[in-house]
């Protein structure tokens, strides 16, 4: 290359520096906000919480889960397949048919899962549905477990969120046989209750009373006597409680605490 005509040289760097200077700044300024994004991202990403071999991602947003159902097969009767599924406070299945959905349980002919809540307020009335069944499905009702029974193993995602400060569906005494008292309790995915004593310690339920967790695949009852001496069962995430009390008190409301 020739040589560059004096004084040329200087004003070019003179005016490309200046340009470059401004550059720069807005290069670091777009850096900075891109930093507080990523920050801001972060602080808001799901933490991922593995408990019993399920997995739940907690987030500002709420919580997604996924949840398997096990299955009652041909000639087999309780407990096998009980399934006790415990659903977010606040979450978008509005009807019996729309937690079949989330599921993927089985609703043709012949090869239907059953949903089913007890109403405690009314005797413990079964409110149920067939998957897939023609008419209106009842409307769930909030802050109750949900009893699932499926002739195939099935399962889905259950997502939801929590409201803090509610409480939970009244849990009431077995005054006389079935269903009344057939208490489903749902329990917060983010719930401080470990194990089944801790649940009878925050629901303030009497000596005596019984708390069941069933296991799948065959339903096995994981009970504990509240107020007993021992180890109690653990609590598994996304499983609903089933709670028997008699006496007093004749019911019972309960904030589920929370981390």
């Amino acid at each position: 290359m020739g040589r560059v005509p004096k004084g040329f040289e200087p004003i070019q760097r003179r005016r490309w520096g200046s340009r470059g200077a401004l550059l720069q700044r807005r290069y670091q300024s777009m850096k900075l906000r891109h930093s507080k994004h990523l920050i801001v991202v972060a602080l808001a990403a799901v933490a991922i919480v593995i408990l019993a071999g399920d997995l739940v991602q907690a987030s500002n947003m709420g919580f997604k889960m996924n949840r398997a159902i096990s299955n009652r097969g041909p000639g087999q009767g309780y407990p096998v397949g009980y399934e006790l599924v415990s659903l977010p406070f606040r979450n978008p299945y509005i009807t019996a048919q729309d937690l079949c959905v989330a599921l993927t349980l089985p609703g043709t002919p012949g090869n239907r899962a059953t949903v089913t809540q007890y109403d405690v307020s009314a005797l413990g009335t079964p409110i149920s549905w067939s998957c897939g069944d023609a008419g209106t499905p009842p409307t769930l009702k909030l802050r109750l477990g949900v009893e699932v029974i499926s002739p195939v193993a099935a399962g889905g995602i259950i997502v939801g969120s929590h409201q803090p400060g509610i409480a939970h569906y009244p849990i009431v005494s077995r005054t006389a046989g079935y269903p009344t008292g057939e208490n489903l309790v749902t329990i917060p995915y983010h719930g401080t209750a470990a194990n089944l004593a801790d649940l009878c310690t925050q629901i303030g339920l009497p000596n005596g009373a019984n708390v069941t967790r069933y296991a799948p695949p065959n339903g096995t009852p994981n009970s504990w006597t509240c107020g007993d001496a021992g180890t109690p069962p653990v609590m598994v995430l996304g499983f609903a409680v089933e709670v028997l009390m008699t006496g007093t008190p004749t019911k019972s409301t309960f904030v589920p605490p929370h981390f």
